[in-house]
């Protein structure tokens, strides 16, 4: 091939990458294990709280389950939208 014809293809490559949706391989692996941790955490500050005999340590602890509830659909979300663009990708 020309030179010409060689950086034609560079170019062409270039506008390409543009369309291609980016690898989210790592974060789709990554995410599912911090969403569990989430879910865990929210199982335990729960029964903590329930078990927790001091009403403002109790109150605490789910404060602490709730900001975690609200952590965890931020992570199902996530999810849902990494896995989304990864099947997209792999169209």
């Amino acid at each position: 091939m020309s030179e010409g014809h060689l950086r034609a293809r560079i170019a062409a490559w270039g506008r390409e990458k543009q369309w291609v949706p980016a690898y989210v391989g790592d974060q789709l692996e990554a995410t599912p294990a911090e969403l569990r941790a989430a879910r865990e955490n929210v199982t335990i500050w729960t029964a903590r709280a329930e078990s927790q005999t001091d009403p403002a340590e109790a109150e605490q602890l789910r404060a602490a389950a709730e900001r975690m509830c609200e952590r965890v659909a931020e992570l199902e979300k996530q999810v849902a939208d990494l896995q989304f663009i990864d099947d997209a990708r792999a169209a």
